[in-house]
């Protein structure tokens, strides 16, 4: 853990505190699989509950303790080349890229002092370098990676003839994966036959 906080920037604190306790976690999944070999699935998840107890317990700030332990609980991210321009997107959702300005940037450098602390190299990996790379062109078109970015709200839907009520909150959240498919779906015209339509087959009684 120590060499893990030693791989990252000395000027970026939660970065670092990310770094001290981002496998904390790992003793209590640890599993002898079948080839007798030690697994720690879910490490991520257990180590971000840990870290959220210490930091609270140690009076930081609820901004540090949130954002620290969202890093911890995103650090296990694995990039392939295959993966679809989809699935790039869905990534950005996942680690809320537009909800911290700094997010890609401090799980990168997480990521790498994660490196170091297992090879003590303080050198970029190139899956990270491909990975980085991707997004970025990837960022370069015009996707959607919030619900407001979709071209309808509820007042469209409600105006296409769905009810108010939670239906509206579940409709949303289909048309927001139908775009993060295809953003060239984002379009009023597109997508409120595709909210329609799942209302009457899902949702109407």
């Amino acid at each position: 853990l120590y060499y893990s906080c030693d791989g990252t920037d000395k000027d970026k604190p939660e970065v670092r505190l990310a770094a001290l306790f981002h496998d904390i976690g790992k003793p209590s999944v640890r599993a002898l699989g079948k080839d007798g070999v030690y697994t720690f699935y879910q490490h991520e998840a257990a180590s971000a509950k840990i870290a959220q107890k210490i930091l609270d317990r140690l009076h930081f700030s609820r901004q540090t303790i949130t954002y620290v332990c969202h890093l911890i609980a995103q650090h296990m991210f694995f990039y392939e080349p295959n993966w679809t321009d989809a699935a790039v997107r869905r990534f950005l959702v996942r680690i809320k890229y537009s909800e911290y300005e700094h997010v890609l940037e401090d799980l990168f450098d997480l990521r790498r002092g994660d490196l170091f602390g297992m090879n003590r190299i303080k050198a970029p990996a190139e899956q990270l370098i491909a990975f980085q790379k991707r997004i970025e062109a990837v960022l370069e078109k015009d996707n959607a990676l919030t619900l407001k970015d979709i071209a309808v709200n509820g007042k469209d839907l409600m105006a296409a003839g769905i009810p108010a009520g939670k239906q509206l909150g579940i409709i949303l959240n289909e048309l927001f994966e139908t775009v993060l498919d295809d953003p060239a779906m984002n379009t009023k015209e597109k997508l409120l036959p595709v909210a329609l339509n799942f209302y009457k087959a899902r949702l109407k009684n």
